[in-house]
């Protein structure tokens, strides 16, 4: 029998997948980030691919690059300005700014993965490529983005005189387990969508709404019932702990960080080993 390795080189109909049911916990996880490094070359290639090609029939061309990640951010500071009198511990600008700059960061893999996936479904059911490997190689476009908004940052801080010291980048490494934990709930949606395609529309309504209920673009009341409740919603800790720690320096609320950090990487873990197990039997549903 061959090993989860030589997957790619095999033909589709000759793999038996049955090993992958037999194989332990850590082992799964092993085996996929062993993948991934073994794909790490095609992965770069095609996100940089992917940049290129977003944008290389328009008139602007790759300026597009560069407008398109700040319309979400310039889009909701009007709403701010508009419709709220919003009072914040900091500028609003930098409020929504680094907000929704980590809100993206953390929960881009939710909906990344099930377009990834549904985008690739074809090479999926015809080859052995990894699921894992089109999901990372789509990552392209929104860690460019993601750039282009740290950059919008750092003028920010130089324009509104907010002192930074080289501490509070600690907060780009308590965002990992948010990522992680995003890319556990792409795989459920993964799974979802492969027997229900409205499951991609139905999570891009609720993200829409995740923006204002993690106190992206308005601080939530610190109301005992709010506070008692917001704690269950891992993504406003990631916001508010991580939009903190950069602008002022430190955490509000270490302790439930901490945790929320700690289920995170367990939830990633066991959806990472779930996955591995069952991405043959997704394939055949595209």
């Amino acid at each position: 029998m061959g090993s989860p390795a030589e997957e790619n080189k095999k033909p589709l109909e000759r793999i038996d997948s049955s090993y992958r049911v037999r194989t332990g916990f850590f082992a799964a996880i092993w085996i996929m980030w062993v993948g991934v490094f073994q794909d790490r070359r095609q992965i770069w290639v095609t996100s940089l691919r992917n940049i290129r090609t977003s944008y290389s029939n328009t008139v602007l061309g790759f300026g597009w690059a560069v407008i398109m990640p700040l319309v979400p951010v310039s889009a909701y500071i009007l709403i701010g300005i508009l419709f709220q009198r919003t009072r914040t511990e900091m500028p609003y600008l930098m409020f929504v700014t680094v907000g929704l700059t980590i809100f993206l960061m953390v929960t881009w893999p939710i909906a990344g993965t099930i377009t990834a996936v549904r985008s690739d479904a074809t090479l999926l059911s015809r080859s052995n490529v990894r699921m894992t490997t089109i999901v990372l190689s789509a990552f392209g476009n929104h860690f460019w983005a993601t750039f282009i908004r740290i950059f919008a940052i750092i003028g920010l801080f130089f324009y509104f005189s907010i002192s930074f010291e080289v501490e509070n980048l600690l907060f780009l490494f308590i965002l990992i387990p948010g990522v992680l934990l995003s890319f556990g709930l792409g795989a459920i949606g993964v799974v979802l969508n492969s027997l229900a395609r409205d499951t991609e529309n139905i999570i891009g309504i609720l993200m829409r709404y995740l923006v204002f209920f993690s106190g992206v673009v308005i601080p939530l009341p610190k109301t005992e019932t709010i506070q008692k409740w917001i704690i269950f919603n891992p993504f406003y800790t990631y916001v508010n702990e991580a939009r903190s720690l950069l602008v002022h320096g430190f955490l509000e609320n270490p302790t439930v960080l901490y945790w929320t950090m700690f289920g995170s990487i367990v939830f990633y873990l066991i959806m990472t080993s779930i996955m591995y197990r069952i991405e043959p039997r997704i394939r055949v549903h595209f």
